[in-house]
């Protein structure tokens, strides 16, 4: 599962149906192996991220997401392809919509460095608007923890 198969989740995690048979299945996992797997190539970074975050919409499978280590593996992404603006406003995206309605995970994300690397993100030269936008109200949620 590459750059494609990522896509093809993010989109099916949009419809209300999907989300539940894609964690039945351990598509997360297959995603987040993909990631690790190509963690240089930024196209299957940008969208791991977008499935990731779609299917973290589900307070449940936030859960399991971090469980699986999507935490870990989208802070590498943000690491290794700090100087691509589009990957980073997915990574924030992704990284705010993981820990969005659970502190556990809020504290999670802060305690593994989340804050510093997002930080780095919104004020790199090139972040564009939707990368700071994004980011920012994730280092709100964060520092309230």
């Amino acid at each position: 599962m590459q750059e494609h198969g990522c896509k093809a989740l993010a989109t099916l995690a949009l419809t209300n149906s999907y989300p539940r048979t894609i964690v039945d299945a351990k598509c997360i996992s297959a995603v987040i192996a993909a990631m690790n797997a190509h963690m240089g190539h930024e196209c299957v970074q940008g969208q791991g991220c977008r499935a990731l975050g779609t299917l973290a919409h589900n307070n449940d499978i936030e859960k399991a997401i971090a469980a699986e280590g999507g935490i870990s593996v989208v802070l590498a992404a943000m690491v290794a392809h700090m100087g691509d603006t589009d990957v980073q406003e997915r990574i924030c995206w992704a990284l705010g919509s993981i820990g969005w309605s659970d502190k556990t995970l809020q504290k999670k994300i802060k305690k593994v460095g989340g804050v510093v690397v997002v930080e780095a993100a919104i004020k790199a030269s090139g972040a564009n608007a939707g990368c700071k936008s994004i980011g920012q109200t994730l280092l709100d949620k964060l520092r309230q923890v």
